[in-house]
C-alpha cells in the first residue's frame, strides 16, 4: 500500500512547476534547506529556533526624485529559521554564541498596481545584549535577494520609479527586545529598516525605504542548556600588526536611460586594516574606479575635446575607512569615504558601501587569504552599483 505524501514531501515540490509553488511551498523548501545543513541528529537540531514575526511600516520618499504617490501601508509576513551557535568553533563562544538565520518573507507595499509585492529570502545575524533575566536586546542585520511583481515599465506601470527590475537585494536591519516566557518561547518586539534596490543594474533604481514595526515570538523544540555550551580554549586576543588587502571587483551599471546598454564599472581598492578586539577589523584604503557608462555618454555628446580628458572624468579616486565585522570564515563590511576626484557626473562627496565577505583560509599562515565578497554602493540611501570583488590579504 502506498502511502500519502505529506504536503511538504520535497521530491515533489522540485518536480512542479515554478508557477505551482505557492508562498507555503517555499517555506517548506527553506525548512529543507536548513534541515539538511544543519545535519538530521538530535544533538545538532538542538537551538533551531522558529520566529514568526508580523511587519506593519510605509514606504518612505528618501529624494524628490520618488514621484510616484504611496497610498498604502506595507504589510509583511516573515518566517526566520535560526540555529544558535553554541561553542563547536572557537570565535563562537569569543563572541558571544551569536544565530545565524535564513529569513523568508512576504510584503504587500499597499499599492497593488504600483508597487505590488515581494518575496525575499534573507541570510541573517543576530546578536542579543543587555540581557537581564528574562529580558533581553537584540540587533539583526541580513542581506539577500527579493523578487518584486510590479517593477517599472513604460507601457503598464510607468508611475513605479523606484524599482526596474523583478530581482533586487534586499538589506535589513532590526532592534528590537524579547521576553522570554518559558526555555521554548519568547515574546518581541522591534523596529526594522528594510531595504530593496538592484544596485543600478536596471533603471529606475531609487530603491524602496521601509521602516517598520515588527512583532512576534519564537519557539525553540528543543532549547539547548549551559552544559551544552563549550567555552573557548584559545586567548580572545587578536594579531595586532597591520594586514595588508589587495581587491578587483567588477559592477554593471544601466545609465540614464531605462531599457538602456549596461556598462562595466572596475574598481580596484587597496587597503591596511588592523585588529580591534575580537570581532572587529578597521581598515583604511584608497580605491580607483573607472565608469564605463560615463566614458561612453561622454563620447556619445561630445563632451571635453580629447579622450584623455574624457578618460580622466570617467576616473574616480575615494578614500576610506571601514570596519569588517567577522563570524568565522564570514564578515560584514561597512564601509564610508569620499572622492579625491571631481569628475563628470560623479554623485555627491560622500559614500557608503555595506557588503558581505567570505573567507577562504589556509593553514600556511605563509600563503595570503582569499575572499570573495558582494557588496552595495549607495549616496544618501540611492544605490550607485552592485559589485562582487575577489580580493586577498596578508
Amino acid at each position: 500500500m502506498n502511502k500519502e505524501k505529506p504536503a511538504f514531501y520535497l521530491p515533489e515540490l522540485m518536480r512542479r512547476k515554478p508557477e505551482a509553488l505557492g508562498y507555503g511551498s517555499l517555506l517548506h523548501f527553506t525548512f529543507f534547506i536548513l534541515y539538511f545543513s544543519f545535519n538530521t541528529n538530535a544533538q545538532t537540531l538542538k537551538g533551531i529556533t522558529f520566529e514568526p514575526n508580523i511587519h506593519y511600516g510605509r514606504i518612505i520618499k528618501h529624494t524628490a526624485k520618488f514621484t510616484a504617490d504611496v497610498s498604502g501601508n506595507t504589510i509583511g509576513i516573515e518566517l526566520n529559521l535560526i540555529k544558535k551557535t553554541y561553542g563547536r568553533e572557537e570565535w563562537q563562544a569569543h563572541q558571544d554564541y551569536p544565530s545565524f538565520g535564513v529569513a523568508v518573507s512576504y510584503f504587500n507595499f499597499g499599492d497593488k498596481a504600483v508597487f505590488g509585492a515581494a518575496i525575499g529570502a534573507v541570510p541573517n545575524f543576530t546578536f542579543k545584549f543587555l540581557e537581564k533575566k528574562r529580558l533581553h536586546a537584540h540587533f539583526r542585520v541580513g542581506a539577500g535577494l527579493a523578487y518584486l511583481t510590479q517593477p517599472f515599465n513604460i507601457a503598464e506601470n510607468p508611475s513605479n520609479n523606484a524599482i526596474g527590475s523583478h530581482m533586487n537585494g534586499m538589506v535589513t536591519f532590526r532592534l528590537g527586545t524579547g521576553y522570554q516566557l518559558n526555555e521554548k518561547w519568547t515574546l518581541q518586539s522591534s523596529l526594522s529598516y528594510t531595504h530593496f534596490s538592484n544596485g543600478a543594474s536596471s533603471l529606475p533604481n531609487l530603491g524602496l525605504n521601509i521602516p517598520a514595526l515588527n512583532l512576534g515570538f519564537t519557539y525553540i523544540p528543543q532549547p539547548l542548556q549551559s552544559s551544552d555550551f563549550l567555552a573557548a580554549t584559545t586567548p580572545r586576543t587578536r594579531d595586532p600588526k597591520i594586514q595588508f588587502s589587495l581587491m578587483q571587483a567588477f559592477a554593471l551599471t544601466e545609465t540614464i536611460t531605462p531599457g538602456g546598454p549596461k556598462f562595466p564599472v572596475h574598481i580596484t581598492a587597496i587597503s591596511a586594516g588592523r585588529n580591534m578586539g575580537y570581532a572587529n577589523r578597521l581598515w583604511a584604503g584608497l580605491e580607483y574606479e573607472f565608469n564605463y557608462a560615463v566614458f561612453d555618454f561622454m563620447n556619445h555628446i561630445g563632451q571635453f575635446e580629447t579622450q584623455q580628458q574624457r578618460r580622466r572624468n570617467a576616473t574616480r579616486l575615494l578614500i576610506f575607512v571601514a570596519d569588517e565585522v567577522t563570524l568565522g570564515n564570514t564578515s560584514m563590511w561597512f564601509q564610508a569615504g569620499t572622492y579625491l576626484t571631481r569628475s563628470f557626473l560623479q554623485p555627491g562627496l560622500i559614500y557608503a558601501k555595506l557588503g558581505v565577505r567570505y573567507h577562504f583560509r589556509f593553514k600556511d599562515k605563509k600563503t595570503p587569504n582569499l575572499h570573495l565578497g558582494v557588496y552595495m554602493k549607495s549616496h544618501q540611501v540611492v544605490a550607485e552599483h552592485l559589485s562582487i570583488g575577489l580580493g586577498l590579504s596578508l
